[in-house]
């Protein structure tokens, strides 16, 4: 599942939402996080799609912790 804030959306949606919601802003970053049971392959599919959208700058989350929130 996919989640911007806390609303679900679809991997087609993603790069035109976050385009909406940044003014087409491209410049800016986005964060991306998933739990620990997300295949890797399936977060590498969320940076692909926000690239593919334009935007460039993305960083992964992560909790050193060890704990989900």
């Amino acid at each position: 599942r996919i989640y911007i804030k806390k609303q679900r959306i679809t991997l087609d949606e993603l790069a035109a939402r976050i385009g909406a919601i940044s003014g087409e802003n491209k410049d800016i970053r986005l964060f991306v996080r998933g739990d620990t049971s997300v295949d890797y392959g399936r977060i590498m599919q969320v940076v692909g799609e926000i690239n593919a959208g334009g935007f460039t700058k993305v960083a992964l989350i992560t909790d050193p912790s060890g704990k989900q929130k």
